[in-house]
């Protein structure tokens, strides 16, 4: 399979609360691993030894970065990362990962942080000065440009003390959408700062499509449900096929998790990830088998398969 499917998941799969007198259930079936698989993409999963890659078949797990590291955003082909850690700090991983390298002008002040379209820049927002006394804290506006070969950082000057949020690029590389805390939204033009009011017209994601956009497969007019009972495969005829069925889940007082954290087609439709008790499974559609892939992790995408 030589199409890149992205999976960005950067909600946790940390087990779900199942509250006072409650019962996560388990998984009918499930094996203990996922070597029955008939495709084996790679996959990257946020784990607990850190960031690793893996096939779906659960070979070939290694890991590439600690476990201290956060994913805020990636190139197309998992050759360029960007990073940040609890402290916040800001940090460029190329080299498929083997090089990381910190960005100290914007060290313990990252908030957020998003690739340009072409891989050469980032697009970061700041939160207040943490290390000053709490009377002191200030945020702004401004949106730091960092070269991704030389990590030089460009300051596009702030225009007032809300704290943005959620930069992204336009297609083209030459705006970057804010969104702001106190409301509203701009675009800030790159070459000069100048900005402007965003209309009706919503952002282009340059980012790899969110988990939910990824419970559909097109090609076979099928998508995914999930409930306390399990995960549904529905057809375009309305014909619904049970492939994961969890019993002895019991909802206790305050639990209002989904049972299924995550469901998400494979680049063939072949198969199923989903998350289940702060765990990874993997269910193969046509057989209905399901394994276990990974212990409290999240995927983040899928690279294609080796030839």
């Amino acid at each position: 399979m030589k199409q890149r499917v992205w999976l960005s998941m950067l909600l946790g799969l940390a087990p779900f609360v199942s509250g006072c007198g409650g019962s996560e259930g388990r998984i009918v079936g499930a094996e203990a691993n996922t070597a029955f698989v008939t495709e084996r993409p790679m996959i990257h999963l946020g784990a607990k030894e850190g960031l690793v890659r893996v096939r779906l078949d659960g070979s070939e797990r290694a890991r590439v970065f600690p476990t201290n590291r956060s994913v805020l955003d990636y190139t197309a082909d998992g050759q360029l990362w960007i990073l940040s850690d609890p402290d916040t700090n800001l940090y460029v991983a190329d080299q498929g990962g083997t090089r990381e390298r910190s960005v100290p002008s914007l060290a313990r002040r990252v908030s957020q942080a998003r690739l340009s379209p072409d891989g050469t820049r980032v697009a970061a927002v700041r939160h207040a000065d943490f290390s000053l006394p709490q009377r002191d804290w200030k945020d702004d506006d401004a949106v730091y440009l960092v070269d991704t070969t030389t990590l030089e950082v460009t300051r596009l000057p702030a225009q007032n003390d809300s704290w943005a949020l959620n930069p992204n690029w336009n297609a083209e590389g030459t705006e970057v959408y804010l969104a702001h805390e106190s409301g509203g939204a701009q675009w800030v033009r790159v070459s000069d700062g100048s900005r402007r009011a965003v209309g009706e017209e919503v952002p282009p994601s340059r980012l790899p499509p969110q988990a939910g956009h990824l419970d559909s497969c097109p090609a076979r007019s099928q998508t995914l449900e999930s409930d306390d009972q399990g995960i549904t495969l529905v057809s375009a005829s309305g014909e619904r096929k049970t492939l994961v069925t969890i019993e002895g889940r019991k909802r206790g007082f305050h639990d209002y998790e989904p049972s299924v954290s995550v469901r998400l087609f494979t680049p063939s439709c072949d198969h199923v990830l989903f998350g289940f008790s702060g765990t990874t499974w993997v269910v193969q559609v046509a057989t209905g088998r399901v394994g276990k892939l990974a212990s409290g992790a999240q995927p983040h995408f899928f690279l294609p398969e080796s030839p």
